[in-house]
Parts: C-alpha cells; structure tokens; sequence
C-alpha cells in the first residue's frame, strides 16, 4: 500500500542547501524533529546556515557573509 505522509528538512538561507542533503533520510517527521541542535548548522533569528554559510573571524565573531 502507498501512503502519503509529510515530512520536513531545513534549507539554508544562505547558498540553499537541504540539511538532509548528505545524510540517508529524506526529512523529519514533524517540526520538532526538524531541529539543528545536532549538527553544525545555525539559527539566527528566523534565518538558518549551514557550515559552509559562516565562519568565524581572528576575533572569534561569528560571520555570516549572505548576511551583509
């Protein structure tokens, strides 16, 4: 039997990556699932990152340049 079911991921805000893009699933389940708390991607404000979106500079500040 097929089914329909919804399922979520995260796209970065800055170059458009999906978060589930080199991993073996598909999505989350629901939203809560869909949580960045860990992996290495960032939240800023309702923005979301991917590690090739931000560094940190000499000083340590963080820098989000699609941000600027």
């Amino acid at each position: 039997m097929k089914t329909e079911i919804k399922v979520y991921t995260i796209i970065c805000d800055g170059c458009k990556k999906d978060i589930c893009e080199d991993t073996e699933f598909c999505g989350f389940n629901d939203v809560e699932a869909a949580c960045l708390d860990e992996s290495e991607w960032l939240t800023i404000e309702d923005g979301h990152y991917c590690p090739d979106c931000y560094h940190y500079d000499d000083n340590d500040n963080l820098v989000v340049p699609s941000r600027l």
